[in-house]
């Protein structure tokens, strides 16, 4: 090592000798260790020992460091590195520069700080030009336990003229066109940086392919630097190439169920454009039929590169399947329904038609629930057929009351969108036993009702949405004589909405702030002779010392069950 880097040897004779007569005032006994003099002290994450301290000598490893000098350089670094300028300019230079990375890496050894210090105004420099200072300078400070560095950014380089010529074949619109440019990080006025220049081509080209021009280029790309005027100009050439269309898909994985219920959920056509949006919109939908576990959707581009006259690029689709039964028994305790048991059956290729089947049965000492609901895949139009039944009994206080409800519906899915049209025949009886003075009563209602819904889902995630809304509107009635006691309309819609939550509110990344508002209504002329699941629930306000009060955070109110019943909820949540 160098003498320049070598700390001063008169300090250390000074120390051994006050050390020395230390010793001999106090009269201890035992040998006195040495200070060694190689290297800067800050190798061994100590400041050197000051006149009249004593050093404990290390245990001799072959290289100069004991088990406790390198259990010290891991915690405190192997030697002192400071760095002074901006903020983001010297933390980029502690993180980036040989003398930072080295500083705690535990295979350093003291004769490699010459060649780290030598290579550190030229790794400054690299932080400064990438980040735009193209007149910056340093200085480099030796110190007796490591390097000081100071840096002089100057002006810093801005953007002053940029020239993007996107040319092509005359698939490239003037939306797409509009898309690609807009993608570009670096405008004019902006601050030069090296990392936004290769990151704008980058997403140039990525505009371009997510749009269907999975041959685009860039021909040239020049970043002229006049650091007399701290000004850049920045010229690209991009060729897009011909817009390529989709073309057939392959499957890996399948073995439990038929690929048609992969090919019915195609949203496009052989030919068509391709786009991203679309391919995901395709992964998404495999996704959430509920016959796999894993999707990968990706376009076949070595396939595409290999070949430069195809003109449609083909999928090749991994799929990870689930099984296709599956069982489930609980059992549970509860101080209203006392025990409850449950078990329940789900089968994905009923029928060896790849229908899917829910179905199960939840008992319990006061209620009683049987269910099975049959839904078939999409076809090749995203329409499927469900049908399925529900019965329940209920004794509930002397009160028993028997519930079911039968429906055959066509569903249909249009991009987010999904409605469903059914027809549904519900029978209601509700028995009360006789009391002390009043006589028991029988009660009992039926309908066949006429229902529509239709659902809207736009979230940035099916499991745990952060940010978008769900829509759902429903409209359903009955006509009194036609397999029906009383005649009835009924309206309901709901809409939910989410927001992200700032970091600095939630206290962490995944907050989230919801606003929920639900509104029905029902008009008939009475309640009575109604089946209850076509009527909205009593929810009062907390304001009668007699009633219960509601869930914190809503407010329910209800005029009669066959009037207005509106709801508002607004809750955050947010997880650590």
């Amino acid at each position: 090592m160098s003498d320049l880097t070598r700390p001063p040897q008169l300090p250390a004779v000074a120390r051994r000798a006050g050390a020395l007569a230390l010793w001999l005032l106090l009269g201890l006994t035992g040998a006195c260790s040495t200070l060694s003099p190689t290297g800067p002290q800050a190798a061994s994450g100590e400041a050197p020992a000051a006149a009249g301290e004593v050093a404990a000598e290390p245990q001799d490893t072959g290289n100069g460091a004991g088990p406790a000098e390198a259990e010290v350089r891991k915690k405190a670094g192997n030697y002192r590195f400071e760095v002074e300028g901006p903020e983001a300019i010297a933390k980029q230079i502690l993180e980036e520069s040989f003398v930072g990375r080295w500083r705690r890496r535990d295979d350093y050894d003291p004769s490699q700080f010459d060649g780290l210090v030598a290579s550190l105004d030229k790794d400054a420099q690299a932080v400064l030009r990438s980040q735009g200072y193209y007149s910056g300078r340093t200085e480099t400070e030796l110190l007796p336990d490591g390097v000081r560095l100071k840096v002089f950014a100057g002006p810093r380089t801005t953007v002053n003229r940029v020239d993007l010529k996107l040319t092509g074949s005359g698939d490239l619109n003037e939306q797409a066109r509009e898309y690609a440019l807009s993608q570009w990080a670096l405008p004019e006025g902006s601050f030069f940086q090296s990392s936004l220049w290769q990151q704008g081509k980058r997403r140039l080209i990525d505009s371009l392919n997510q749009q269907g021009f999975l041959r685009a280029r860039i021909v040239d790309s020049t970043a002229s630097i006049k650091r007399e005027l701290t000004a850049a100009s920045l010229t690209i050439n991009i060729d897009s190439g011909p817009r390529i269309a989709f073309g057939q898909h392959t499957v890996e994985g399948l073995e439990r169920y038929d690929q048609r219920v992969i090919d019915d959920l195609r949203p496009y056509k052989v030919g068509d454009p391709y786009t991203l949006d679309v391919l995901l919109l395709f992964q998404a939908r495999i996704r959430s039929s509920g016959y796999f576990d894993e999707v990968f959707v990706l376009p076949d581009l070595n396939e595409l590169a290999a070949n430069p006259e195809a003109t449609r690029v083909n999928l090749k689709i991994k799929v990870g399947e689930k099984l296709t039964k599956r069982a489930a028994l609980g059992i549970g305790y509860s101080t209203d329904e006392g025990v409850r048991g449950q078990i329940g059956l789900e089968h994905r290729d009923l029928f060896n038609r790849d229908w899917r089947l829910e179905s199960a049965v939840v008992l319990s000492q006061k209620r009683q629930t049987a269910f099975a609901n049959v839904r078939t895949p999409f076809d090749a139009d995203n329409n499927f057929v469900g049908f399925g039944s529900r019965l329940s009994r209920e004794d509930i206080e002397g009160q028993t009351s028997t519930l079911s409800n039968s429906y055959i519906g066509l569903g249909r899915r249009e991009g987010i969108t999904e409605s469903f049209l059914s027809v549904q025949y519900q029978t209601e009886s509700v028995r009360l036993a006789p009391g002390l003075d009043e006589p028991g009563s029988y009660e009992e209602s039926h309908a066949l009702v006429l229902g529509y819904s239709w659902n809207r889902r736009s979230v940035d995630s099916a499991i745990d949405p952060r940010r978008g809304y769900t829509i759902n509107a429903q409209v359903s009635g009955a006509r009194e004589g036609l397999f029906t006691t009383r005649s009835f309309v009924r309206f309901y819609g709901r809409i939910v909405k989410y927001f992200p939550l700032p970091a600095s509110l939630a206290g962490n990344d995944d907050g989230v702030f919801i606003v929920r508002g639900e509104m029905g209504v029902v008009s008939a002329g009475s309640r009575e002779d109604i089946p209850s699941e076509n009527l909205f629930r009593t929810w009062r306000l907390a304001d009668d010392p007699r009633l219960p009060v509601p869930v914190a955070g809503r407010a329910r109110c209800r005029r009669d069950r066959q009037g207005v019943t509106w709801r508002w909820a607004a809750s955050s949540t947010s997880t650590g």
